[in-house]
């Protein structure tokens, strides 16, 4: 028996001691217990790990992911190293069992809980729910007061590759926060919906070097799709 199917359910010893160690005293060790929880795929400690999502304290490095599935994300970190930031990471990487509990995290009041659940949605292990329920949360995310949640809502969409989302991100092109705008920029490239290229092509003439830098890629992300349709049809 795999070590993922032993340790799925709270009832395993080691699954317990782990739960409780994200009461630690140690941000380190909150952190390790959050990883561990997600490397064996322990779906009844998905309520401790959302109620973790708001912790900011700063560890020296991200706990190294190496769960069984071969899944790893797409960053290691979003901001800062932390226990939240391992918890987003340990939830993602439960895929579709997490992504509603994400969802609703998304509306905590805390900052922090929801720019760590909007990152993680962006980082859902395959295959996500069908119909991508999470795309009209992060959609209204983008409107979020705090600038850093803002920003890794974009991000997320861009992850999602939801078309739904191209009008909202060419709007968040225009956010009063440089990351938002840059974000913004990289979602559409990820996406490479060609009805968004006018507005990049704004956006290179951004205040930001990094808004104008990301922008122009997206626009070679769009192109490259582009030529790929037409060579697929024998243009």
């Amino acid at each position: 028996m795999s070590g993922r199917s032993q340790a799925s359910r709270l009832e395993d010893s080691q699954a317990e001691g782990w739960v409780r160690a994200l009461a630690s005293s140690d941000p380190g060790q909150r952190a390790l217990a959050a990883s561990q929880l997600g490397r064996q795929h322990v779906v009844d400690a998905i309520p401790y790990l959302v109620a973790l999502l708001s912790d900011a304290a700063p560890i020296a490095r991200a706990p190294q992911w190496t769960g069984e599935s071969g899944w790893s994300p797409a960053l290691e970190s979003w901001m800062q190293p932390s226990p939240g930031e391992a918890a987003a990471i340990s939830l993602a990487s439960m895929s579709q069992v997490a992504a509603m509990p994400l969802i609703e995290a998304l509306g905590l009041p805390d900052a922090t809980a929801r720019r760590n659940a909007a990152w993680a949605l962006g980082e859902l292990h395959n295959p996500r729910l069908p119909g991508l329920p999470e795309v009209p949360p992060l959609l209204r995310a983008l409107r979020d007061p705090e600038d850093h949640v803002r920003g890794a809502a974009a991000w997320s969409l861009g992850e999602t590759k939801d078309r739904r989302a191209t009008q909202p991100l060419v709007s968040a092109l225009h956010d009063r926060n440089p990351e938002v705008r840059r974000q913004a920029a990289h979602a559409l490239g990820e996406i490479a919906d060609p009805s968004s290229t006018d507005a990049l092509l704004e956006a290179l003439k951004d205040s930001n070097g990094q808004v104008r830098e990301t922008s122009s890629w997206a626009l070679r992300e769009i192109q490259d799709k582009i030529e790929d349709t037409a060579h697929r049809f024998g243009y």
